[in-house]
């Protein structure tokens, strides 16, 4: 979902190794979560396919009243940042790191950690950065449990404040709300499970010409006793090319049903799709993936069902842009 665990869960992994036990990552259980944070929507966000055999196994059905579908839609160019070693090293300093161990840079990135490797910051050649405090992040250690923690509201102050003493915070960007992650101790043996580590994540969202930027990632964990453990960004920055011709929202919905909901070819096959929300949004590439527009797209949110009973929330893009605003982009 929202970013990287390698290192934190192979640390549980050798705890679990020693203990006995078994220690696995999630949030707390928020039904909205999924449906509000766009943090976490690339968790439900369903990748474009074709429905085998040509023909659903599923029905759709669509609940929600017809939006209004402009002509043309406002396009954004991606613009390309560029990117140094000093810029890294500047970027380092916000977060206190200034015994640097070598400097790596790659393709996509550039990486400057602490000598000890327990502080890492990545500033990527795409647009966006990270910081983690290895030994805090994702990391039972006795520190980030639930007493440690400040409120919620605190929270938020908390990362608001500590973005804008750094110049971190962008302009646009809106508090969307916290999340509590937690890893669980089990018992193999045993079906009970106990948390021992949380912190609580904030995070921001965003909007250009008035409509949601899906994909953006803007978040700031906040651990025991109000320290800051990990930032993640993915956050680029867009200049105006025009408007562009757009698909109606009728042929978008022709093109939901001959391509089918991806996220329903899982193994749980629901029977129904309920489609509650439809509406324009502008959806942003992954921070590891060039952009060279930020893309329109009509998004389809509802619920996959089976037998009557929810088996959780759905979501598809459709793309947006007529196929010869395309080619003129692309020109």
């Amino acid at each position: 979902m929202k970013k990287e665990y390698v290192i934190g869960l192979c640390l549980i992994l050798v705890i679990a190794g020693i203990s006995g036990f078994v220690l696995w990552l999630q949030p707390s259980s928020n039904p909205q979560k999924g449906l509000t944070n766009d943090s976490l929507q690339e968790q439900f966000q369903s990748i474009s396919g074709e429905v085998a055999g040509g023909s659903l196994s599923y029905k759709i059905d669509f609940n929600t009243k017809k939006p209004n579908s402009p002509e043309k839609i406002e396009v954004y160019k991606t613009v390309q940042p560029k990117v140094t070693k000093t810029d890294a090293i500047a970027l380092a300093q916000k977060f206190n790191i200034t015994d640097f161990a070598d400097i790596k840079e790659g393709d996509e990135k550039i990486s400057v950690s602490s000598k000890d490797m327990r502080y890492c910051l990545q500033l990527f050649k795409t647009g966006g950065m990270s910081y983690s405090d290895y030994k805090r992040s994702d990391t039972p250690n006795g520190i980030d449990i639930a007493e440690n923690l400040p409120s919620d509201e605190e929270a938020k102050k908390i990362a608001t404040l500590f973005l804008k003493e750094r110049g971190l915070l962008p302009d646009g960007a809106k508090m969307g709300g916290v999340i509590h992650e937690k890893a669980y101790k089990s018992n193999k043996s045993s079906e009970l499970k106990t948390v021992v580590w949380e912190d609580i994540l904030v995070y921001y969202t965003r909007e250009l010409n008035g409509m949601k930027v899906e994909g953006t990632q803007f978040e700031v964990e906040v651990g025991g006793h109000g320290d800051i453990i990990r930032f993640f960004s993915n956050w680029k920055e867009y200049e105006s090319v025009g408007e562009y011709p757009i698909k109606t929202r009728d042929s978008s919905v022709e093109t939901l049903k001959q391509k089918g909901i991806s996220a329903a070819a899982g193994p749980d096959k629901p029977d129904t799709i309920t489609i509650d929300e439809i509406y324009l949004a502008y959806e942003t590439n992954a921070v590891a993936y060039k952009e060279e527009y930020l893309e329109p797209v009509w998004v389809f949110k509802g619920e996959a069902l089976k037998n009557g009973t929810s088996l959780g929330p759905v979501k598809e893009f459709v793309p947006a842009l007529t196929d010869a605003s395309k080619k003129s982009l692309s020109s």
